[in-house]
This record gives C-alpha cells, sequence and structure tokens, in this order.
C-alpha cells in the first residue's frame, strides 16, 4: 500500500506540473478566450504502438489510444479520397480497409476491459486475480481477445499492428490510482507554495473513480477535436537503435511503419487512383516524349478535351496495348487532375524512359562526333605542320648535299685552272 500511494503521488504530481507548464505556455501565447474565435494550429504528440517483454497497464492505455486514433487514421484518410473523387467527379467503388472496430469495442463495450476494470475496482476485496476470472468469463468467446486456460495473469489482445501480451498483474493499483484524504491534506498543507498551489483546488479521490475511465473519457474528447479540425499526420520512424547514420534496420522499420498505420494507409490509397497529377503538371511531364504534337496544342488551350480525346483513342498505344483495353480503367481524367493507378503510372513511366534512353544516345552520337571531329581537326592540324616540317627539313638537307657537290666541283676546277699557268712556266 506504502508503493502505491507513492506512485500514486508521482503519478498525480506529474499530471500537475505537466498541466501547469502546458496552461503557462497558452497564457504566454495568447490562447484564451478572446483567442478562441481566431483558427488554431494544434500539435498531438504520440509516441505510438508499444510492444515490450512485460507489457500493463500503461502499454494497454497507450495501445488502446492507437487503436483509435488508427480507427479515425482510417477513416479519415478514406474520407478525403472519396471528397477528392466526388469533387473530381471520377467513378468510385467503396474501398476497402482492414476495420479495427472490434478491437476497440472490446475496450469501450459495456461489458468491455474498461467497464469491467472500473467495476471490480468497485469492490473492496477485488484482486488481479478476480478482474483476470471475469475478463476471462466475460470476454473469451470475443474474436480480438485469446487466453490461454492454463495462464492466470496472461491475455491477449489482437490489435491492428499485431497480438500483445498482456500481465494482469498491477491492473488494480494502477487503475486505482489516485490521492486519498491522507496524501491529499498532506500535498495541500505542505510549506512549498507552489506544491500546494497545484492541489489547492482538489479533493482526494473516492474509491469508484479509475484512471482507465478517465483515461477513456479525455480520448473520447481528443477525438471531437480531431474530428472537427483538419489533420494531417507525420509519421516517424527510427531506423535503427544504435543512433547511427546510414543505418537502417529493416525488420524494425517495417515494424514500425505497421504500428504506425502506414502500410494500411498505403493498401487503402492504392485501391483507389494513388498518382494524381494536374493537367498541365501531366502534359509538361509526359507531353513532350509520349504526344509532342498535342502537348504543345493543350499548352496554348484548354488541355481537358485533348488530354480526354487522347486517351479515348490511345493514339499511339500509349495508355494500352491494342488488345488489352481493360488498361484504359487505370486510368481517369477529372475536372482539373488526371488520375492513375500505380500500373498505368509505371507503363507512362517506362515509355517515357525509353523514348528518353533513345533521345539521350541520341545527343551522345552527336556528341561524341562533334568530339571527334574536333580531335580529327586538331590532330590533321598537327600532322600538317609536322609534314611542313618534315618536308623543309628534307628540301633543306637535299639543298646542303647539292651544295656540297656543287662546292666540291668548284674547287677542283678552281685547282686545275690555277694548276695550268704553272705548268706551262714549268
Amino acid at each position: 500500500q506504502s508503493r502505491a500511494a507513492r506512485d500514486s503521488l508521482a503519478m498525480a504530481l506529474f499530471e500537475k506540473v505537466f498541466n501547469y507548464l502546458v496552461a503557462a505556455v497558452n497564457t504566454t501565447l495568447g490562447s484564451s478566450a478572446q483567442t478562441k474565435k481566431f483558427a488554431t494550429i494544434s500539435v498531438l504528440d504520440i509516441f505510438g504502438f508499444e510492444v515490450f517483454e512485460e507489457n500493463l497497464f500503461e502499454q494497454l492505455c497507450i495501445n488502446y489510444a492507437n487503436e483509435k486514433l488508427q480507427q479515425h487514421f482510417c477513416q479519415e484518410t478514406i474520407k478525403q479520397e472519396q471528397v477528392e473523387y466526388e469533387e473530381e467527379g471520377i467513378a468510385w467503388s467503396h474501398i476497402k480497409f482492414q476495420d479495427n472496430e472490434p478491437c476497440v469495442s472490446l475496450f469501450e463495450k459495456k461489458l468491455g476491459i474498461l467497464s469491467l476494470l472500473q467495476e471490480q475496482c468497485n469492490f473492496p476485496k477485488a484482486t488481479d486475480g478476480t478482474l483476470f476470472d471475469i475478463l476471462k468469463q466475460n470476454l473469451e468467446k470475443h474474436e480480438c481477445f485469446i487466453v490461454d486456460k492454463r495462464s492466470k495473469s496472461e491475455f491477449t489482445i489482437k490489435h491492428f499492428a499485431g497480438d500483445v501480451e498482456y500481465n494482469i498483474i498491477g491492473f488494480l493499483a494502477k487503475n486505482k490510482a489516485g490521492l486519498g484524504d491522507g496524501l491529499m491534506d498532506c500535498v495541500q498543507g505542505s510549506t512549498n507554495a507552489f506544491l500546494s498551489t497545484l492541489f489547492a483546488a482538489d479533493k482526494a479521490t473516492s474509491a469508484g473513480s479509475a484512471l482507465g475511465t478517465q483515461f477513456k473519457t479525455q480520448l473520447t474528447q481528443l477525438m471531437q477535436d480531431l474530428t472537427s479540425t483538419k489533420c494531417h499526420y507525420v509519421r516517424c520512424i527510427k531506423p535503427n537503435s544504435d543512433q547511427l547514420p546510414l543505418i537502417f534496420d529493416n525488420l524494425n522499420s517495417l515494424r514500425q511503419l505497421r504500428c504506425t498505420g502506414v502500410i494500411e494507409a498505403a493498401a487503402i490509397r492504392k485501391q483507389g487512383y494513388p498518382i494524381r497529377l494536374y493537367f498541365q503538371d501531366f502534359v509538361q511531364r509526359y507531353g513532350a516524349t509520349l504526344f509532342p504534337k498535342q502537348s504543345k496544342q493543350a499548352k496554348s488551350s484548354n488541355p481537358s478535351n485533348i488530354l480526354k480525346e487522347l486517351i479515348s483513342s490511345n493514339q499511339g498505344n500509349i495508355f494500352c496495348d491494342p488488345n488489352d483495353k481493360h488498361s484504359l480503367h487505370d486510368i481517369q481524367l477529372g475536372k482539373s487532375k488526371v488520375m492513375m493507378r500505380d500500373a498505368m503510372f509505371s507503363r507512362l513511366e517506362g515509355l517515357k524512359q525509353s523514348i528518353l534512353a533513345k533521345i539521350i544516345l541520341r545527343l551522345q552520337a552527336i556528341g561524341r562526333a562533334k568530339h571527334q571531329r574536333k580531335k580529327f581537326i586538331k590532330r590533321l592540324a598537327e600532322v600538317k605542320k609536322a609534314s611542313i616540317l618534315i618536308q623543309r627539313l628534307t628540301r633543306g638537307k637535299q639543298q646542303r648535299k647539292k651544295l656540297k657537290i656543287v662546292k666540291k666541283s668548284v674547287l677542283l676546277i678552281q685547282t686545275k685552272m690555277r694548276a695550268k699557268p704553272k705548268r706551262v712556266f714549268w
């Protein structure tokens, strides 16, 4: 009992200080009755689905909150899909998705986990064992509740992210956590002014109150607030547990994607038309390569009629093979957007890449030819210069050789001419 009272005081103090800080921040930012009429931006930060080696009351509450948020997320995703289809005038069929309503009802129904937990808190002689027996008796036939007949404290719940085994030990004590008369008098009479101020307006927790019920009430209010606002979701994935860059733990990342509902959301989007491009963006992306003639007309006039005629005629077998007209169902033309399924998007991207590859090869051939011509002209100039030099040296050598012969002949003639008078004299 002393440990339970200590834990209750710690949790109550944490809650009070947290609420105090939030109120102080809102007051500083001007969040008052006068500013309620203005639009606000709120941030909801939640860790996500929790699965540990031993899952207790805290994990049960957190995972229950994640079930509600996942249900809202799926409903909002489908709602946004359907609203966009209606705005674009696209024919659509009902989108199937994995509904977690049975798991949510396991917590919230009349004889669900939270109501039975609240009921046991009202019995003075109730224990974790009696709570386990009551849960087993009322919920063992539920599709999301699994219990081993040989187990005395463990049960499993089928959550949207996977099965989680919980240990019932400590459920009642933690659910009853609150400040009794003695603890409330102690903190309200504290010599610490800040502490006594935090608990000044509170009363001692009655025996019938339960944290599970309070959590459910607060979660219901949160869901009402989320429903009345426009939500945007940011999913954070922790790539590895070692806090190192460029390292991804595949199994851990996949588990987080499942737990955050990203895979389910992707499956919902995939059933419809997940790739959506405005007319001008579609023309800019594919016009120059797939339909260059029509793209010029589309840029200068209304692209809707041109694209409609292009898709219906399937000119050049761009959108489907001649023998497979069914593929045309993978692309739809709305009022301002072109919507495609993944198969059509992959087909268009493949055609675009093949055409671009041919264009790039042609450009590379032209570039290489130009480079080789420049290289050849430069080499030809060098060869010409070298040839001229060789010719000059060769001619010079020949002329020097001739000059040497001429000089030798002249010297011989001169010798003979000078020698003749001397011979006559002698």
